[in-house]
């Protein structure tokens, strides 16, 4: 008996896997076929008359209708009538091919939106059609479209900016073009803004307020961080000649003041005490990323010339001395666009190893002070309109 169920209950795990495997075959089948389904009833030339579930390949130009006893193709040409609860079929040439379409209702100067197969549409005025793919080819609707509603400028900035059609998008702009006070073309005050901002240079003052994490090695023995407060000012521009780089590619002019407090710092042969102030001239560029968006992360480099002033006492000996270097400075960060063009920006940079082979007189003797730098800066900017 228990040999019996176990038998009986393999034999239904495999009919119900069975079952579940053909339907899931029939599925992919028809999804990969790219036909819609439908429920209504074909009327034959000869008056036959069949009510089921219908797919129309217009490939093959028939219509695959099952019914309760059997499923029958049958070809355009034999078929009288095809309808739905909300939809009836014809035959209609389109660009030199026979379709099998729903009548729709017309929309402005006569354009009707036909549906082909499922995402493909043709749009149709008279003898003249378009074929819409936004299935596999959304991409060219905008100019598609832009062509053939030449006469009204008002839908013209939804056509530029519509990144994925549909059905409905392209329902309500056909239905935004019926409604449109037809003229010729002109362009739209968004257009002509884009138009003159391209033309022209961009360049925003900014200054900036932060702080500057330095790093020494003092006659090379390496020593303790020392914090330095930091205020920035300059000049960002983005010339028009840059083209499609222009709002992406920056160049920038710069000053930054750097004051560090005292500091004691110890090393093996001595004890040194001093503050440190840097004044800097920096120029680079800057790669701001998703121009057109609020926030903009970007990548810059920047090089220049810093100057370092060192007061303090070295092994009772005071100094008020100064050095200065070239330096190399990377930096990211993150831009936000305000109302009216204005923005707010955060940063971190990194000024690599620079050297200050400093000296200063010990009596009768010449003291060393060989200071190696190199700091993380981080701040905050405001750019100016």
């Amino acid at each position: 008996m228990l040999v019996y169920y176990l038998m009986y209950s393999y034999s239904l795990k495999r009919k119900t896997m069975k079952n579940v495997l053909t339907l899931l075959i029939v599925l992919i089948t028809l999804a990969a076929s790219g036909q819609q389904r439908y429920k209504g009833t074909l009327v034959e030339n000869d008056k036959t008359s069949y009510t089921g579930s219908f797919t129309i390949d217009q490939e093959a130009k028939a219509v695959t209708i099952k019914t309760k006893d059997a499923e029958r193709t049958i070809p355009f040409a034999s078929i009288n009538t095809l309808t739905t609860d909300a939809l009836a079929f014809k035959t209609m040439t389109i660009n030199d091919q026979e379709y099998f379409v729903a009548n729709t209702e017309t929309m402005g100067n006569n354009y009707q939106l036909l549906e082909l197969n499922p995402g493909v549409y043709a749009l149709k005025n008279g003898d003249q059609s378009q074929i819409l793919d936004t299935k596999n080819d959304s991409k060219r609707i905008n100019g598609q479209l832009a062509v053939l509603l030449s006469d009204c400028n008002t839908i013209r900035s939804t056509l530029n900016t519509t990144t994925r059609w549909n059905k409905s998008k392209l329902t309500a702009i056909l239905n935004s073009y019926a409604n449109c006070e037809k003229s010729d073309y002109a362009p739209t005050d968004s257009e002509i803004a884009n138009a003159n901002k391209d033309r022209t240079d961009i360049a925003q003052f900014f200054v900036g307020v932060g702080g500057s994490a330095l790093s020494h090695d003092i006659n090379g023995f390496e020593t303790d961080g020392a914090l330095a407060g930091q205020f920035r000012f300059g000049v960002i521009a983005s010339p028009s000649f840059l083209k499609s780089l222009k709002r992406n590619l920056y160049f920038t002019v710069e000053g930054e003041v750097n004051f560090a407090p005292d500091k004691d710092f110890n090393t093996p042969e001595s004890t040194v005490s001093f503050r440190q102030n840097s004044y800097r001239i920096l120029g680079g560029i800057e790669y701001q990323f998703l121009k057109d968006q609020t926030y903009r992360p970007y990548l810059g480099v920047k090089a220049g010339f810093t100057k370092d002033d060192f007061k303090g006492v070295k092994n009772e000996f005071s100094f008020n001395i100064d050095g200065g270097s070239p330096i190399v400075v990377p930096s990211l960060g993150l831009r936000k666009t305000l109302d009216g063009g204005a923005a707010w920006g955060l940063h971190v940079s990194y000024i690599f190893e620079y050297d200050n082979d400093l000296r200063f007189p010990n009596g009768q003797d010449i003291e060393l002070l060989d200071v190696t730098t190199t700091a993380i800066n981080f701040g905050l900017t405001y750019y100016f309109k």
